[in-house]
């Protein structure tokens, strides 16, 4: 599920508007991990099982 909602993105693509999602910003805590993971192929997967 993204920032808006289904119904709302498929309107816009079909109009082909600019897409202007507002992301609030928030303040999360400092994460300590020992692995970073980057990518999402079958590789990065693999790694993250």
């Amino acid at each position: 599920m993204g920032a808006q909602s289904e119904d709302l993105f498929l309107a816009s693509l079909e109009k082909l508007e600019e897409q202007m999602v507002y992301i609030p910003e928030i303040e999360a805590g400092e994460v300590i991990a020992d692995l970073a993971i980057v990518g999402g192929g079958p590789p990065g997967l693999t790694a993250a099982i």
